[in-house]
């Protein structure tokens, strides 16, 4: 496919978010400009995005640049949180990097809800405890 019919495609923009059967999700790409090095939002970026192997994401995509550059991108996300780009006609394998703040934020969360849980166990076993004392305070007054 040549750049200038990924051009005439319809814009990504449509085509986010990205759900995968795992859960993991996809809300957006940043594609950029190599010449000139500025950033186009997805409505300015045409292609396809084509899902053939389950838990793979394929993005066929062109973008005109302010400057006049077209660039072509080929990239596959996949469920794990890895993904390829093609360089050169060389694919280029990543990771996915979960920002600094959301793992402090999920760490946070997850702490909380582990002192949650501990606390619900500790008010469980207390009510418990209390009707142990009291099966044995009956029982010792109907058997003594």
């Amino acid at each position: 496919m040549s750049n200038e019919e990924l051009l005439s495609a319809p814009t990504l923009a449509g085509q986010f978010p990205i759900n995968f059967r795992n859960g993991f999700r996809i809300n957006t790409l940043l594609f950029w400009c190599p010449s000139c090095n500025s950033s186009a939002p997805l409505a300015k970026v045409h292609g396809y995005i084509s899902r053939i192997v389950e838990g793979v994401a394929d993005v066929t995509a062109a973008m005109r640049c302010s400057c006049g550059k077209i660039t072509r991108y080929r990239i596959r996300l996949r469920d794990d949180k890895s993904f390829s780009y093609l360089n050169n006609n060389r694919w280029i394998d990543k990771t996915i990097v979960v920002p600094f703040r959301k793992r402090i934020i999920s760490s946070i969360r997850l702490k909380l809800l582990l002192w949650l849980l501990k606390w619900k166990h500790f008010q469980l076993m207390r009510q418990v405890k209390k009707l142990q004392n009291s099966l044995k305070k009956q029982l010792t007054r109907n058997y003594p």
